[in-house]
């Protein structure tokens, strides 16, 4: 029967006697390791010359021998890489920091070609290798079993003071694997436990404002925990069913809401945005549903108004706050209503949308200024009218349309959406291109080569290579010995 000793895996945490991810392992393991780290010692040292004396000081002199660095601990033994590789081993194992003392096994093989110390080498390195795995699948145990204890103590606790204890061991689960960063399965578990910890602290206050009677902040903290995005997920109750006890938490009534406030035309808003105040006021409704409804509206209208005026830029900014650039409200043309929300709900935000997308379309015709652009399509979005105008202007060779259409897509893109690498391309393809027009014309000829070479070298989608590359082969003709000089330029996509 083997002797059992613990032995520690990060730091010894006393608060509350629990020492969480400590792992167990067999003495002759690790004796073993250290019995062959001892061998190997024994070989590095005496296959490692003495340092040489040195000479001692003439009186009155300066130019004493320097005295060679010497290993710690040794007399004369100069310090090799093998012997530096070797210290770092034993202080690593010491420590059981098995990746570190690994990856100093590895450096020492590569250093000393003895071998005695290969053959050594050709056996500890495979047992620490033992050691780490047995380390991590402790680790990876003990953090499913305290997730599994946290996981039940969330779904079971009614009163606040029923997770004190589990946070208080998360807390030094958090702690110990920090202090083993080191090591991945501890960064790993770090991440989880830590994770878990802020969501459990998370519902100790919902209980917390629940018990109280604070409903405002009781829905406020569930919506707050189902909009968590940590990298490592710890979510033990379902999304959906945290968004629905939030409604319900409110005490929201969507259909005395959608049966009081109506929103058919951009004439109507600023009645319905008196409606939406007044029963806010009235009590019972003021809540993160009824606040972004009510901001929409609000956006929603300077807009418009800004649009009258014709400030189209100034009207899509507008559009640009919240709540139209949250998740919850409306993305990319799409209601984003909640899952927890009731058909009722959506009838207002869809009469918001259905609105916006419509002041796009007009805001996207103002900025662009084109009389001959074909009207847009019935219920077609902003975006994709934009789109359909920049095939039109490709097809006819209207090089200054297409970069007039882009230009304003690219407002669009800046506010709604990721910025894509095709439209960047196209745009300084364009710009490259009709500022080699204008050199030409002005008789720069060889500036004019460069801009087509540059407008050549863009990969967009709907600026093709032809343009650029008809008017290079012009003037190579015209002018071989300016193409010839231009071509020995690099090609720069900077316009």
């Amino acid at each position: 029967m083997k002797i059992i000793r613990l032995v520690g895996v990060g730091a010894v945490l006393a608060a509350g006697g629990l020492t969480f991810l400590r792992a167990q392992q067999p003495v002759d393991a690790d004796a073993d390791v250290q019995q062959k780290i001892t061998a190997l010692e024994k070989i590095i040292m005496q296959e490692t010359p003495p340092a040489a004396p040195s000479a001692p000081a003439q009186p009155g002199g300066t130019n004493a021998a320097p005295v060679a660095p010497t290993a710690p601990g040794g007399e004369g033994i100069p310090i090799t890489p093998a012997v530096r590789y070797f210290h770092v081993l034993r202080q690593n194992a010491l420590r059981r920091d098995y990746p570190n003392a690994i990856a100093a096994a590895n450096n020492i093989a590569g250093a000393d070609s003895n071998d005695a110390v290969q053959k050594i080498l050709a056996d500890l390195i495979p047992e620490l290798q033992k050691l780490k795995d047995t380390k991590d699948a402790a680790i990876s145990s003990r953090t499913k079993d305290l997730l599994d204890r946290a996981t039940k103590a969330v779904k079971s606790a009614k009163d606040p003071k029923e997770l004190d204890e589990i946070i208080a061991e998360l807390g030094q689960a958090v702690a110990a694997s920090r202090s083993d960063f080191n090591n991945v399965e501890s960064r790993t578990t770090y991440n989880q436990v830590n994770a878990a910890a802020s969501f459990i602290k998370e519902w100790q206050s919902y209980l917390a404002d629940s018990a109280s009677g604070n409903t405002m902040n009781a829905s406020n903290d569930l919506r707050g925990l189902a909009n968590r995005s940590d990298t490592f997920s710890f979510m033990p109750i379902p999304r959906s069913e945290l968004l629905d006890m939030s409604l319900k938490m409110s005490g929201q009534q969507p259909a005395i809401i959608d049966s009081k406030v109506e929103v058919h035309g951009f004439d109507d808003l600023a009645t319905a945005i008196s409606q939406l105040q007044s029963l806010q006021r009235s009590g019972g409704y003021y809540n993160q549903e009824a606040a972004e409804q009510l901001n929409a509206l609000q956006n929603l209208r300077n807009s418009y108004l800004a649009y009258q005026d014709k400030n189209y830029t100034g009207a899509l900014q507008s559009l640009q706050g919240y709540p139209f650039m949250t998740a919850g409200m409306v993305t990319n043309g799409v209601s984003g209503a909640s899952s927890g929300a009731t058909p009722s709900q959506n009838s207002l935000r869809k009469e918001i949308l259905a609105l916006k997308d419509q002041l796009l379309v007009d805001i996207a015709q103002g900025l662009l200024n084109l009389p001959d652009a074909p009207a847009p399509d019935k219920e077609e979005h902003a975006t994709d009218y934009l789109l359909r105008i920049a095939g039109l202007r490709a097809k006819a060779s209207d090089w200054t349309g297409l970069q007039q259409v882009l230009t304003v897509y690219g407002q669009f893109a800046n506010s709604f959406y990721a910025q894509q690498s095709w439209l960047q391309e196209d745009l300084a393809g364009l710009h490259a291109y009709l500022v080699g027009e204008k050199l030409e014309a002005a008789g720069q000829t060889l500036d004019a080569i460069r801009s087509y070479r540059q407008s050549l070298a863009t990969l967009g989608r709907f600026f093709p290579a032809d343009p650029p590359s008809a008017k290079l082969k012009a003037l190579a003709k015209q002018s071989p010995d300016l193409y010839q000089q231009a071509l020995q330029q690099p090609i720069s996509k900077t316009p």
